[in-house]
């Protein structure tokens, strides 16, 4: 492994973690969910869970509608959706070709836009896209070998997470001023690095 890509892959760890499925039609009301609502909405994510645990794959996105029909202003809903999406169905081991594997990666972007007009902390969400796009698809757009052709390259996807993470920080996250100090430190330690490898091969 490069040693380029290394603050990329430490910065992209912590988006690893969430979990996923995928998204059907939705309630757009902005009507306060009560707690037996958001109670109900976490067993489905359990269901969902443990439908994808067994690879029942059709049966975990309806436990994922239903959850996000009794609870849509939960950010985390969202991001599990969304998660899924990306990480899981659009990863190079479940899914190697490149039209299809950024097909998924596109269906939870999409998610996460939906996200952000029915989550009550639409802050969180284009916290969690910004991630998305800036420290995973950005860096699989930009690597040397088998790169994933993603629509603009990794300059579209790297400019179009910042503009959603400063969107979160313009929202007051708490968390954006942080997030931003390590996306930004990665990509200078990468251009370093690209600087660096460049005046090694000169000086040979």
């Amino acid at each position: 492994m490069s040693r380029r890509h290394l603050p990329w892959i430490l910065a992209a760890a912590g988006l690893m973690c969430l979990v996923v499925g995928a998204r059907i039609g939705m309630r757009a009301d902005r009507t306060p969910r009560s707690p037996l609502a958001s109670l109900a909405a976490s067993w489905q994510w359990i269901q969902f869970d443990q439908s994808l645990a067994r690879g029942s794959w059709e049966q975990a996105y309806l436990h994922a509608d239903r959850a996000l029909a009794l609870d849509s202003e939960s950010p985390e809903g969202w991001a599990t959706l969304s998660s899924h999406l990306v990480f899981d169905r659009g990863s190079f081991l479940n899914e190697p070709d490149d039209a299809r594997r950024m097909a998924w990666m596109q269906a939870g972007i999409d998610v996460l836009l939906e996200g952000i007009e029915q989550s009550r902390d639409p802050g969180e969400v284009h916290l969690v896209l910004g991630q998305t796009l800036v420290l995973y698809i950005a860096h699989l757009a930009a690597l040397e070998e088998d790169p994933l052709p993603w629509p603009g390259g990794p300059e579209a996807a790297r400019s179009l997470g910042m503009e959603h993470l400063n969107r979160a920080l313009e929202l007051g996250h708490r968390r954006a001023p942080k997030v931003l100090e390590i996306v930004t430190g990665a990509h200078l330690d990468a251009v370093e690095d690209d600087h660096g490898d460049g005046d090694d091969e000169h000086d040979h």
